[in-house]
């Protein structure tokens, strides 16, 4: 299974890199890493957790 590398750059502009397995949603992703981002719904319709990408 592929796996992809992501970095998110937080509001300090700090760089956070982790990986995520394919067919993985991305806030499942967060949570397997540990990093904490806010969310509501986790479907995707409150736009609580929507980032810029």
């Amino acid at each position: 299974m592929a796996s992809y590398k992501i970095t998110l750059r937080n509001a300090q502009g700090i760089l956070i890199p982790f990986h995520s397995e394919q067919q993985t949603s991305l806030i499942d992703a967060l949570e397997q890493s540990k990093i904490q981002i806010e969310f509501q719904c986790r479907e995707g319709f409150c736009g609580a957790c929507r980032v810029r990408l």
